[in-house]
């Protein structure tokens, strides 16, 4: 008899602890989700960029389940971790770089889990979904190509190589406004695709055989994952490459009017957390980071050029050396 009335009294506790959310088992935390399309060092400087973001914005990571994703440079793994993501019920999914985005908006629409993108150059390619919002990272083409005809030495008919991929969306939207900007300055701009990373390589050779003078990086995930085979090649035949962001010089371009990626991110993590605070994705409006581009060069990489075919640019007042030597 003792025995049963101790039973209902647990089972009686049990049920009010429950019931209050005091029970001694911890619940369940919300899951937020972050799919990084890949890793490259302007990618991984966004992904901390969105952690501080939350963070500055008042929200406790440690309340939430973060699950990190690494796509590994592949759409379909993208679309592979969004749908896990949504399976498991998550509360918000942060996507960085377009593929992923595209990706997260298709695994999510009619689920009615937000998406936030991040560093998603062209935001039009997102406008068929409704549970979207993020931040754009439009490169300043215009400082991007002063830096460049400054560097080259102001020379007539600059041949400039760029690499596209098949991944990114928005380089045709790039490649036409970096050739707007070029004509300006009577050069002229020689694209090839690559159908995959594999290719890179195989594919600067091309640009070099072709008489480029100098290349210049887009904002293309696929492509700078190789940045390495593409400075193998154009160093060895002593062709400047300029970069799309900053950390792109640190790792041996030449020179990048670059945005700060971190920023980028902050801006992204910042939209996220009004939507953790209960705003609706109408409400938390699409932003757009341009013409905050700051000018970085490489001395080391300078130096090592033949002075013939670099010269510094004298008529930028300021520019940053990555190597520790601001001029």
């Amino acid at each position: 008899m003792v025995k049963m009335k101790i039973g209902k009294v647990a089972f009686v506790l049990t049920a009010i602890l429950q019931a209050f959310g005091l029970s001694s088992c911890k619940s369940k935390k919300e899951i937020v989700g972050i799919i990084q399309f890949g890793s490259h060092e302007s990618l991984n400087a966004c992904r901390l960029g969105i952690e501080d973001g939350l963070r500055k914005s008042g929200i406790n990571l440690d309340r939430y389940d973060i699950r990190r994703f690494d796509s590994d440079f592949q759409t379909d793994l993208s679309f592979l971790q969004a749908k896990e993501l949504v399976e498991s019920g998550a509360k918000l999914v942060v996507a960085i770089a377009t593929p992923a985005a595209l990706q997260a908006a298709k695994a999510c629409d009619g689920t009615g889990i937000p998406v936030v993108y991040c560093a998603v150059t062209d935001s039009s390619k997102l406008d068929g979904f409704d549970n979207c919002t993020g931040t754009s990272d439009i490169p300043d083409y215009e400082a991007q190509m002063e830096l460049i005809y400054e560097f080259m030495g102001r020379k007539d008919g600059l041949r400039i190589g760029t690499l596209m991929s098949m991944n990114e969306p928005s380089d045709l939207v790039q490649l036409k406004s970096f050739r707007e900007e070029a004509d300006k300055y009577g050069a002229s701009i020689v694209g090839l695709s690559v159908l995959n990373p594999n290719s890179i390589r195989l594919q600067t050779r091309s640009l070099i055989t072709f008489g480029v003078d100098c290349m210049m990086n887009l904002l293309d995930s696929s492509v700078v994952s190789r940045l390495d085979a593409i400075l193998d090649v154009a160093d060895a035949a002593g062709i400047p490459v300029f970069g799309s962001d900053v950390e792109q010089v640190e790792s041996g371009c030449l020179a990048s009017a670059s945005l700060d990626y971190h920023s980028v991110g902050e801006c992204a993590g910042e939209q996220a957390a009004k939507i953790l605070k209960g705003c609706k994705v109408s409400e938390v409006p699409h932003r757009i980071i341009e013409k905050q581009s700051k000018p970085y060069y490489n001395s080391g990489k300078f130096e090592s050029f033949d002075p013939a075919s670099v010269s510094f640019p004298g008529s930028i007042r300021v520019i940053e050396d990555v190597c520790g030597l601001a001029l």
